[in-house]
């Protein structure tokens, strides 16, 4: 379901019940961009589209009907402070959340447990939606572990405030590199790198050259809200948007265990390099 596909609301409520971890995830990706956002529901999913009000980088964030235990109702479009509802519900110590949206009032009632909370939603027309993106051919597209992933942001963090990702085929290796100049000229010039060879990458569909570079202020927020030791698929070109799509509301124990009922897809604006 699109975000233009639920724009009339039902006098009749909708309500939901999910373990509580899967919402967290799902509020955890939003949060990394916005501070807002529009949740559409109906009987296939949970989708929220959102863009950060710099145009740099847009999230979408999905639960799947398999993520319910228990739904009903008519289909649902609501906003939220997202930063709110994600603190609430890491606050509580639960196994399961019962979200539940009254139209009429555009009340989201939260209960879980012995907490209950009431929060006035928003319209979800003033709320930015993420723009339609093309489908890019990129030439890069291998998977890395969330934790390589975020430990080599947060060391770049300490000394730059732009990072070049790519792959070199044939080197056959992925990389991380920064030229941080403090001073003028060539004086004051801080490098870094960061390198991973091709057998030390997850699956790797596509292996083409790529070179791009990136805000670490963005990436670093980004890479935060991934869960750790989590499979990401880095999908990249050269001077091309990456694209970071990860699966949530993983199912840890049962005979279920590691099935994933949604997806979190990031993409991030590079910088253009000058020669």
């Amino acid at each position: 379901m699109s975000a233009d596909t639920t724009n009339n609301e039902s006098d009749g409520e909708t309500e939901l019940r999910l373990p509580r971890y899967h919402l967290q995830e799902y509020l955890d990706a939003t949060n990394a961009l916005v501070d807002e956002a529009a949740v559409y529901a109906n009987d296939d999913r949970l989708v929220t589209r959102a863009v950060d009000p710099a145009n740099v980088a847009m999230v979408r964030a999905e639960l799947s009907s398999s993520a319910f235990s228990e739904r009903d109702g008519p289909e649902a479009a609501f906003g939220i402070d997202t930063r709110t509802i994600g603190n609430l519900v890491d606050g509580i110590d639960s196994a399961f959340l019962d979200p539940n949206y009254e139209p009429n009032t555009r009340k989201l009632k939260l209960a879980s447990g012995p907490y209950r909370y009431t929060h006035a939603a928003h319209d979800p027309e003033t709320i930015r939606n993420e723009p339609d993106i093309p489908d890019l051919d990129l030439s890069f597209k291998a998977t890395l572990n969330s934790d390589q992933l975020r430990e080599a942001v947060a060391w770049f963090d300490e000394f730059t405030t732009h990072v070049r990702v790519g792959y070199s085929p044939d080197e056959g290796t992925f990389w991380m590199r920064a030229d941080e100049r403090r001073g003028t000229g060539d004086i004051g010039t801080d490098d870094g790198a960061f390198e991973l060879d091709r057998g030390e990458l997850g699956y790797i569909d596509k292996s083409g050259y790529a070179d791009s570079q990136f805000s670490i202020d963005y990436f670093r927020d980004i890479v935060n809200a991934i869960p750790e030791d989590r499979p990401v698929t880095v999908i990249m070109g050269e001077q091309f948007p990456m694209k970071l799509t990860y699966e949530i509301g993983w199912e840890e124990t049962g005979p279920n265990e590691g099935f994933a009922h949604g997806e979190v897809t990031f993409f991030q604006a590079p910088r253009i390099q000058s020669d």
